[in-house]
């Protein structure tokens, strides 16, 4: 390409990152022999962020062969060509840079050892690349299951530790009430003074049952209606062990009163567990982290494992939790029991358990299950 300076020709300008990426535009566009006369740098605002963007200017004189007012290919204007190029240049970068970021995230995938069997027991992608990423952040020494278990925090319970108040929150559906019913009766069976209270307006059903499962498990059960009286039955609370509060639905009129928020976000006193149904989907599972810093929850208590598919959806749900885990429910009541799991029980349920169910589900031979 000529540099010399032409006397009273048009010119044009062509932009690039950097001179070699202006002058190759130059040169795709108007030829090996084209005339410059002359080249600078400038900025300008950045698309993204409140920074600048460096771009060299080529100004190229239009010769005879050219005509004034060329409009670059197809009869494309000046400007916009020199916007096409620079975003088809924008989009090359971005697809070496994810290709980079692939090649990069396969490489730590294939480096943790325990990706096959978490992607097999069906934990997300994403949870499994965090969970990989965390174990090389801490040099990649950690035994990988008790450094998956340190990233499932729970309450360090067990059945013959938990006592006090504790409040069972959740929405329709999450299994709450399931909840509440077999925690009373497990905790009775091992000897403690159980007390549940059913909060708010209950239905002649809800009402029948809780009656006949105090007289079948030999707790006791009362129903308040208001949420003061919560405030006046507290002195009684001293008779026993442990007392759990069943709660209406999240959202219906007596939980959405300030007052009811007050007495039972308020008690310092108070355990407060939110019901997280593992069957909803993703949406609504995080809809119910705002309401547990909304009602100043302690603990999550997954419930409804029996209704997913991948048990792996577990670890997907506590990686993502504002709290740690307080009770495990396993099913409908009467039925299997809540659990009080320790970190490395949550990860050898999910692992063992569904992984090989996994497999041979999916028929995988003994060769492939090696690699």
């Amino acid at each position: 390409m000529l540099s010399k300076q032409p006397v009273d020709l048009p010119t044009v300008t062509i932009r690039g990152r950097t001179l070699n990426e202006a002058l190759a535009n130059v040169k795709k566009r108007y030829g090996p022999n084209a005339q410059i006369v002359e080249s600078r740098e400038v900025k300008e605002r950045s698309i993204e962020g409140l920074g600048e963007t460096r771009l060299v200017e080529i100004v190229v004189a239009l010769n005879s062969g050219f005509a004034a007012d060329d409009s670059g290919p197809a009869g494309m204007p000046e400007a916009l060509a020199v916007e096409v190029a620079r975003i088809e240049s924008l989009v090359q970068d971005i697809t070496r840079g994810r290709r980079r970021d692939v090649d990069a995230d396969a490489e730590l995938l294939d480096s943790f050892p325990l990706t096959r069997e978490l992607l097999l027991s069906g934990v997300s992608r994403p949870a499994v690349r965090q969970i990989a990423r965390t174990w090389r952040a801490e040099g990649g020494a950690a035994e990988p299951r008790q450094h998956l278990a340190s990233l499932l925090p729970t309450s360090g319970g067990t059945w013959e530790t938990i006592g006090g108040r504790h409040l069972v929150l959740g929405r329709p559906g999450s299994g709450k009430t399931t909840l509440v019913l077999g925690t009373a009766a497990t905790l009775r069976s091992r000897g403690q003074r159980v007390l549940i209270l059913a909060l708010g307006p209950r239905h002649k059903g809800d009402v029948r049952q809780l009656q006949e499962e105090s007289r079948l498990h030999g707790y006791d059960a009362a129903i308040l209606r208001r949420g003061d009286q919560i405030v006046r039955a507290a002195e009684h609370f001293k008779s026993y062990d442990a007392v759990i509060i069943d709660t209406p639905a999240l959202g219906t009129a007596f939980m959405s009163d300030p007052a009811v928020q007050v007495i039972l976000a308020g008690d310092e006193n108070m355990h407060r567990h939110l019901a997280v149904p593992l069957d909803s989907d993703q949406s609504v599972i995080g809809q119910g982290w705002l309401q547990a810093k909304e009602w100043n929850c302690d603990w999550i208590a997954p419930t409804r494992l029996d209704l997913i598919a991948h048990k792996g959806k577990l670890i997907d749900v506590l990686m993502a939790a504002p709290c740690p885990v307080s009770l495990l429910g396993r099913g409908p009541w009467p039925g299997p029991s809540p659990v009080v799991p320790s970190s490395a029980q949550l990860v050898e349920s999910v692992l063992v358990r569904q992984a090989k169910t996994t497999e041979r589900h999916l028929g995988l031979s003994a060769k492939a299950r090696e690699v």
